[in-house]
């Protein structure tokens, strides 16, 4: 992979040592039905995350970013040991991160929270990159309002439970230098048990479980990468993305979905 993240997914990818990386992830308002006048998404409420990466070695990130989804700060540190351009035939990492949501408490539960990740990649024939992810997110529903009937009726909690999910990251490299390519993303929620892992948990019985899926088109020129894509989600932050992000059911009617783009610029140090 060109890029440190497939769309949303960490990706084997590092920096490099002594490189720093400036990251700009951008999500539009909801796509509408023919003739609302919301322009695409355009019009609608944006959502973005700005961040910085550092290579400390070759094969080892760390990374701070602020996104204005919940005011959430996420900190992380990558480390790959096994990589295919060093030889080997996969590459192997993992990645694991704090993050801090510091919205009023009236706004969000479950401010303090952490995620942990391994991740399997490989490039085939020089083309085509592929990713398999198993991550696991501590503490992922943050609404403040969630209710259980513990017997006598409904009554305040917070959902103290986390979200165990499978992603896959995918990208067809085109062209004779294989300069852009064609980015495919896919973050299943997998049932564990006492486990919240759809979109609403037990407040939304009846919600989507399909996860979330994004697919768009990245380009690399020089030090820098920029992906556009369309996805389901609108969140950024891995523990946010976890359960699904803002996904709905995709296929009925319309679709909720939104545009988005990456930039990432790197500077040699």
């Amino acid at each position: 992979f060109y890029g440190t993240h497939q769309i949303n997914l960490q990706t084997t990818t590092t920096n490099g040592k002594r490189v720093i990386a400036y990251r700009i992830h951008h999500r539009f308002g909801r796509v509408g039905k023919p003739g609302d006048r919301n322009y695409l998404g355009l019009a609608g409420g944006v959502i973005m995350s700005m961040g910085v990466e550092y290579g400390i070695i070759d094969g080892l990130d760390t990374m701070v970013r602020w996104t204005n989804s919940g005011l959430d700060w996420e900190l992380g540190l990558k480390y790959v040991p096994v990589r295919q351009e060093a030889g080997k035939p996969l590459s192997f990492g993992m990645y694991a991160s704090f993050e801090a949501l510091t919205e009023v408490p009236e706004r969000a539960a479950n401010r303090l929270t952490g995620n942990f990740q391994l991740m399997l990649s490989r490039l085939w024939f020089d083309r085509w990159s592929t990713q398999l992810t198993v991550n696991y997110s501590l503490l992922t529903n943050h609404s403040p309002s969630v209710v259980a009937d513990l017997g006598s009726g409904p009554v305040p909690v917070t959902d103290n439970r986390g979200t165990l999910d499978a992603g896959l990251a995918s990208t067809v490299w085109l062209g004779k230098k294989r300069k852009h390519g064609i980015d495919l993303e896919y973050i299943l929620p997998i049932p564990a048990g006492d486990v919240f892992y759809y979109h609403g948990g037990d407040v939304d019985p009846n919600g989507t479980k399909i996860g979330a899926w994004a697919l768009g088109w990245s380009a690399k020129a020089g030090l820098h990468l920029f992906q556009v894509f369309v996805s389901n989600t609108r969140n950024i932050h891995t523990n946010l993305v976890a359960p699904g992000g803002d996904t709905k059911n995709p296929f009925k009617p319309f679709g909720d979905f939104f545009f988005g783009f990456n930039i990432s610029r790197q500077w040699k140090l």
